[in-house]
């Protein structure tokens, strides 16, 4: 973790990028990111390894491959460059909002009451499905070859309340009661289910922290832990800071947050 000691100017450069028109990030430079970030000043850059719309960067074998790409490893060349120009290269990675893995595999989809599975331009996957996990994991172990000092895992949080089959078994299994369909504090059953969200997402965010130490010893990990200040909705606790090396969010709140 010294880089994390040394290192106060860091970079990192949205990439959410649809792969619907074939010339999407089919011009990218690796050496031109490369020479303006040195240009830059900054000692670090987070570099996209997967988005949201779950196109990875580099060639995947269990996930998707951003097909403007045409299977060049651009994070690979990225890392690269970066650390042979003296820059400290981290990836990062999205689990949940991921568009891919859940239109591929709807029985991973987190589905609310209503059976709603995404918001906006982005569906989701299920933290609760064992497969999913182990998709996470294999996806982390992928990421974690390359030479980079660590890993920023996104969007570790509830973008709903999941009432979906996996959640529901779950639920069954830890407390022997259904998901409770109505909200209020007042009530035992609801307050149970809402710690047994934020424990199970911590549960969730220990486990591929754990996997990614494994893939990689020595690389940094942490999660996105800004959602910890907008409420229980989130479903966010102390428990993702515990799978976290260090605090990393974003912020959309001004000053004040």
């Amino acid at each position: 973790m010294s880089w994390l000691e040394k290192c106060y100017s860091r970079m990192l450069i949205d990439n959410h990028i649809t792969d619907l028109n074939p010339r999407f990030m089919s011009r990218f430079d690796p050496a031109e990111y490369v020479r303006m970030l040195k240009l830059s000043g900054v000692e670090s850059s987070m570099v996209y390894a997967c988005d949201h719309n779950g196109n990875s960067y580099y060639p995947t074998k269990v996930g998707h491959m951003h097909a403007g790409l045409n299977g060049r490893d651009i994070f690979g060349e990225t890392v690269r460059g970066l650390a042979d120009a003296g820059i400290i290269p981290v990836a990062y990675h999205t689990i949940i909002h991921h568009n891919w893995s859940a239109k591929t595999h709807p029985q991973w989809q987190m589905r609310d009451r209503t059976g709603n599975n995404h918001g906006n331009r982005y569906y989701w996957s299920c933290p609760n499905n064992d497969e999913y996990v182990e998709f996470c994991c294999t996806e982390i172990s992928e990421i974690l070859a390359y030479p980079v000092a660590g890993i920023f895992i996104d969007m570790t949080f509830w973008p709903t309340v999941c009432c979906c089959d996996s959640c529901r078994a779950k639920f069954r299994a830890a407390t022997g009661a259904e998901i409770p369909e109505v909200i209020d504090w007042r009530d035992p059953a609801w307050v149970r289910f809402q710690r047994w969200r934020e424990d199970s997402m911590a549960e969730y965010a220990m486990k591929l922290t754990g996997h990614a130490r494994k893939a990689r010893p020595g690389a940094t990990v942490t999660h996105q832990f800004s959602p910890v200040l907008h409420g229980w909705f989130l479903g966010a606790s102390s428990g993702i800071a515990e799978a976290s090396d260090y605090t990393s969010g974003d912020f959309y709140g001004g000053r004040l947050q």
